[in-house]
């Protein structure tokens, strides 16, 4: 059955944010010296892990990116936990 979920584009974001700066792609260690977050908190965002999202963190994502909380989230149905990929349009935009 399917299930409804919402997961962040941190990584596509920062696709767009290293094209723009002209820089190769961000380490995780360089997203954690910008933006004072711990190891687990990058890590855990840029693998879609997260169980519950704070908002300072929402807002703090969103500062270093130089995007709005709407641009940050995605949402879409899955068939099972089992399935990565969600069926949402806007996965497909780089």
């Amino acid at each position: 059955m399917p299930k409804l979920v919402i997961q962040n584009r941190i990584t596509e974001h920062l696709a767009i944010k290293a094209r723009k700066e002209g820089s190769g792609r961000y380490t995780q260690d360089e997203i954690m010296e910008a933006t004072g977050m711990s190891r687990q908190t990058v890590s855990t965002h840029m693998r879609n892990k997260v169980l519950r999202y704070d908002l300072e963190t929402i807002a703090t994502w969103c500062h270093f990116l130089n995007i709005s909380p709407e641009e940050f989230f995605t949402w879409g149905e899955v068939e099972d936990d089992s399935e990565a990929e969600m069926k949402s349009p806007l996965l497909a935009t780089a």
